[in-house]
């Protein structure tokens, strides 16, 4: 009997494991994807929260390199006072804490099941190690569509804030296309300074026209 219960046991952990396992396979097959457009709008605020500056960007696949991608990019600043600080976010297929499970730098605890995003999820909560020992943890949370078994959402920050940093948050979210699972969007909020220097951050990311390397490779063949 103790060994069946222990059996039992067993099936049912593997279980509740089983959306997180299929979701970090489809992580890890999605990371050679390249994005052919990103539309990026930055927002620089000072403490009191009054707009400063404005940075809207687009960045596009023009064409390849060998197996190098080529990208183009606009930029348009609109200036209300000077901030005094320059930003820069980019983010591949693989900026995600479920290609980093795969290298086995991630552990989870679930936490519950909720619907969200017109599906019902399971949530898990990780810290993510980072691949660079000089790199902060991030700790946060997964929504992981149960049925499809892909990630939906991601909502993370550091364990322990750089000291010029007051507070960090990024919320991905993520579509699932003919069978493909890739980013959407990206929502990041940051605020810190330095002395009497304090600014507030808001970040928006969307992503359209991912596809994979080698399928480009083969077509110009």
């Amino acid at each position: 009997m103790i060994g069946t219960a222990l059996l039992l046991v067993a099936a049912t952990a593997l279980a509740a494991d089983q959306p997180w396992e299929a979701a970090v396979e489809k992580a890890w097959n999605a990371r050679d994807l390249v994005v052919a457009k990103v539309e990026t709008r930055t927002e620089i605020f000072d403490g009191d929260g009054r707009k400063l500056e404005v940075v809207e960007e687009v960045e596009h696949l023009d064409g390849w390199s060998g197996d190098e991608p080529l990208i183009g990019k606009e930029r348009k600043r609109t200036v209300f006072r000077k901030s005094g600080m320059r930003f820069e976010m980019s983010l591949s297929a693989n900026a995600n804490p479920l290609v980093a499970a795969h290298d086995g730098r991630v552990s989870i605890s679930r936490r519950r099941e909720e619907n969200s995003a017109g599906c019902r999820c399971v949530i898990y909560s990780f810290e993510e190690r980072p691949a660079d020992s000089k790199g902060q943890v991030a700790v946060g949370e997964v929504w992981i569509d149960s049925a499809l078994g892909a990630a939906v959402k991601v909502v993370y920050r550091f364990r322990d804030m750089p000291a010029n940093v007051s507070s960090y948050v990024m919320t991905l979210g993520y579509t699932t296309s003919a069978g493909q699972w890739a980013p959407a969007t990206v929502h990041m909020e940051a605020a810190g300074g330095f002395l009497f220097f304090h600014r507030m951050l808001k970040v928006d990311k969307t992503f359209s026209g991912w596809t994979r390397k080698a399928d480009n490779q083969t077509a110009r063949r």
